[in-house]
């Protein structure tokens, strides 16, 4: 079943690359669509898939470095004067191995990486040395974002997701006991933070994968509606036909239905 899926993968991927004028390498364009798949609830643009792309080697595992403050993407360009106190600050690290299996050397790399991105005693020249530019940009914006808003007391969450074509119900427990040791080290650097570790194999990558955006959803709601003005309604709906009329089957929030100022 699990080998499968992984063929099953790699058609999708082929048909997508196929379908793209902007052909990237396979590998890159795999890194690209597991980001994708992963942040789908973002509704991310490519350039915007692209922004948190780690390239080339020395990245220190991390293939994408993607910053969310309160569900809005944050790159170069964001005011963080618009956000008022106690914003919520998520960062998503992905590594995506086109292999079919998960190792804990995927795990250990993190580990080893996070004691020198996130240890802020340690600044942007003393580890510069050991990671690609990419990178090194990335962890300069991010520690500047994090402590300029300090004096707002945001909440962090961390989200570590490891991406393969990989059976995630075939994971060995070694592996699962070193994402412990990576979360329980990164709550060193970041106390109170949230911090998960996430595994994304082929069966989940083309599960979201056929998650397509509709716009055409149907409410069920009580009653006859009433109409105030042109295009302008009022109606009632019970909470769970509502839950249901604005996430996908998984869950997942359908953000792309929501406009840009407000808040879901």
């Amino acid at each position: 079943m699990a080998g499968n899926d992984s063929i099953v993968l790699d058609n999708i991927i082929k048909q997508k690359i196929n379908n793209n004028d902007n052909v990237l390498p396979d590998d890159e364009f795999f890194e690209i669509f597991t980001f994708e798949q992963i942040l789908k609830k973002y509704d991310l643009s490519y350039d915007e898939l692209s922004y948190g792309k780690i390239g080339g080697g020395d990245d220190g595992g991390i293939d994408g470095f993607f910053i969310f403050i309160n569900n809005d993407f944050v790159s170069e360009d964001t005011e963080f004067d618009n956000f008022k106190k106690s914003p919520c600050i998520q960062l998503f690290l992905i590594q995506s191995k086109r292999s079919d299996s998960f190792s804990e050397k995927a795990i250990e790399k993190w580990i080893s990486t996070i004691m020198n991105i996130f240890d802020l005693e340690k600044n942007i020249e003393q580890i510069k040395k050991y990671y690609n530019s990419d990178l090194i940009n990335k962890v300069d914006f991010f520690r500047d974002m994090y402590l300029n808003l300090a004096s707002q007391h945001p909440s962090i969450e961390i989200t570590y997701v490891y991406a393969s074509k990989g059976d995630v119900s075939a994971i060995n427990q070694k592996v699962y006991n070193q994402s412990e040791v990576l979360k329980e080290n990164t709550v060193r650097y970041f106390s109170g933070a949230k911090v998960n570790v996430s595994f994304v194999g082929a069966r989940e990558l083309i599960d979201s994968s056929r998650l397509e955006k509709s716009y055409t959803l149907q409410l069920k709601f009580i009653e006859n509606y009433i109409s105030r003005g042109e295009d302008n309604y009022v109606i009632l709906a019970s909470l769970k036909d509502y839950y249901n009329f604005v996430t996908y089957d998984n869950n997942e929030l359908r953000t792309y239905i929501f406009a840009f100022n407000v808040r879901d």
